[in-house]
């Protein structure tokens, strides 16, 4: 009877150790479904960031445009601001 004793005790730490890998695989299911969640929310500010920074890149042209536009017209009032100060004196 001392076989029958090994092939229980074997068959019992085969069912221990079988158990033991279908709770891991739980977890790591558990584990991949919230990876999996957090994952997405990541993607979706990923994606809202992209849109801010595509407004904000067309915000910072305009912006620039203008300020070219408002340099020509400062050179231009400067032009005439001199002409003026130059005729004061005449």
């Amino acid at each position: 009877m001392i076989g029958g004793k090994k092939v229980n005790t074997y068959t019992n730490l085969f069912f221990f150790c079988k158990k033991k890998k279908k709770d891991e695989i739980g977890q790591l299911k558990e584990t991949k479904a919230k990876l999996s969640g957090e994952v997405s929310q990541i993607q979706s500010s990923v994606d809202g960031l992209k849109g801010s920074t595509d407004e904000l890149n067309q915000q910072l042209s305009a912006f620039d445009d203008l300020r070219q536009e408002l340099e020509k017209v400062v050179g231009k009032n400067e032009v005439i601001e001199i002409f003026f100060c130059k005729n004061k004196k005449l």
